[in-house]
């Protein structure tokens, strides 16, 4: 994460529309900026303000899927927001979220939410578009978007992350198909894409796709494995609050 022009951005923004009840973790992990040089800048004044919720900040390995790990794992709390430094979405994602009419475990932000508010080079539509035939194909799955952010109810994420051996893109894949397969309710909202964020071509190379097919392999197997195990999750982690709006 090299999120040194971002953060104090993502931060502020944060702090408006969450309370002193709350908490912002960041992970750093494998940044070659100053990201946490500034955030330890940023951590030694939070607090001045009134109403703030607290910021802690944490380190991982270099990966997606740990940094998301790591900062699950010393979450405490009952609903869970997992996005990236820029916050792509801004909040809308989050207010689309409290709006639904029913609660469930597992929101994503959604890209191919077909409310959803994206423009993207040409060469990122038909890169996400391969990929997510090569996820319904391999995966059964029918969630559009899988790369989005989550926002999560219930504490049974920290199951997940006990069992997730992902370390890099493929775990946010292997967290929706754990979800979707565990008779957990999943439901995908629309987003607002940044400008910024949506500007810029793929960086994806054939190379990568192939990793990419050999990863939903893996994350096939891994969920079909947890499901031998009996894990009854909707049973034991029933819903009955839906999730706070922001403020």
């Amino acid at each position: 994460m090299n999120g040194e022009k971002t953060l104090p951005r993502t931060l502020q923004n944060l702090g408006k529309h969450l309370t002193a009840d709350d908490e912002v973790i960041v992970v750093v992990n494998g940044s070659t900026d100053g990201s946490l040089e500034l955030l330890g800048e940023i951590s030694q004044n939070w607090h001045d303000e009134q109403g703030l919720p607290a910021l802690r900040v944490e380190t991982s390995g270099q990966g997606l899927g740990l940094a998301l790990a790591k900062g699950v794992s010393v979450a405490a709390g009952q609903f869970y927001i997992l996005s990236a430094d820029d916050l792509p979405f801004g909040i809308s994602d989050w207010e689309a979220t409290s709006k639904l009419k029913q609660p469930a475990h597992l929101v994503i932000g959604s890209k191919g939410h077909p409310l959803s508010t994206v423009d993207r080079a040409i060469s990122r539509r038909i890169v996400s578009s391969i990929f997510g035939i090569l996820r319904r194909v391999i995966l059964g799955t029918r969630v559009k978007d899988t790369q989005g952010t989550f926002l999560i109810s219930g504490v049974w994420i920290k199951e997940f992350v006990k069992a997730s051996t992902e370390s890099g893109f493929m775990w946010t894949t292997h967290l929706a198909l754990f979800a979707e397969k565990n008779d957990l309710l999943v439901v995908e909202v629309p987003i607002n894409l940044s400008e910024t964020h949506g500007s810029h071509g793929t960086r994806v190379k054939i190379s990568d796709l192939i990793d990419g097919v050999y990863g939903l392999l893996r994350v096939r197997s891994s969920v079909k494995s947890s499901l031998r195990k009996n894990n009854n999750l909707a049973a034991r982690y029933p819903i009955f609050e839906p999730f706070p709006p922001p403020q």
